[in-house]
């Protein structure tokens, strides 16, 4: 007899400041981390990768990032992104850990406040 999966518990941290990626409107997020330039998060869904996958390739565009790079084999995929040719992060897509679960992982490249204009002299 197989044990129950448990549900999956929300981190107490917040990625409120990747609020261009809905990451709790695709699941719970169970983990984010922010550390020097890059952060990352963990989300645990009930959707499969083959619906996520378009949802998440769709937000990245629609955020103005340029996908450079995606996989979707249906039980795994990837998404890989760029921002004004530098690597912005990367989504991937894993089934698990429980049966009719996906773990979505993020890792974000963590860009600098654009600075403000310099006065002309």
């Amino acid at each position: 007899m197989s044990r129950p999966c448990p549900e999956p518990a929300p981190t107490s941290g917040s990625a409120a400041f990747l609020k261009e990626f809905p990451l709790e409107d695709w699941g719970v997020l169970t983990g984010f981390e922010s550390k020097g330039k890059a952060a990352t998060a963990t989300v645990v869904s009930e959707e499969s990768v083959v619906e996520l996958h378009p949802q998440i390739a769709r937000t990245v565009i629609d955020s103005k990032y340029k996908i450079v790079g995606a996989d979707n084999e249906g039980f795994e995929s990837e998404i890989y992104f760029s921002f004004r040719g530098a690597f912005a992060g990367a989504f991937r897509l894993r089934e698990g850990p429980c049966e009719g679960q996906v773990t979505v992982r993020l890792v974000f490249a963590l860009r600098p406040a654009p600075s403000p204009a310099r006065p002309e002299s």
